[in-house]
């Protein structure tokens, strides 16, 4: 579990580096402009092609959206390995509690 969420924080922090990046946030900026001046230009009886476009903005849209769920993830991990830590520090003070009286 505990390997699960550490690979789960170190995925969210990639990923928010990732929507983070100029690089990145400008290439999609252009394909993002890119389709829509392709759709403007499409011709009206052109149905597969406009759907085609829209496919291809939803799924700049989902790439995103996947990011976005993987640094919510990630953040999520995060609480639950820190939570875990402060658990885990609680049972040896109570040990060290136990045995030395205080």
């Amino acid at each position: 579990m505990k390997r699960d969420d550490a690979q789960a924080a170190t995925l969210g922090l990639e990923a928010r580096q990732v929507l983070e990046n100029p690089a990145f946030n400008d290439a999609f900026e252009r394909m993002s402009r890119a389709i829509f001046q392709a759709w403007r230009k499409c011709d009206l009886r052109d149905a597969e092609g406009q759907r085609l476009l829209l496919q291809q903005a939803k799924l700049v849209d989902r790439i995103k959206a996947t990011l976005g769920g993987m640094i919510e993830q990630g953040n999520l991990a995060d609480a639950r390995i820190q939570a875990d830590d402060l658990r885990d520090e609680s049972r040896l003070r109570r040990g060290l509690r136990s045995v030395t009286g205080r």
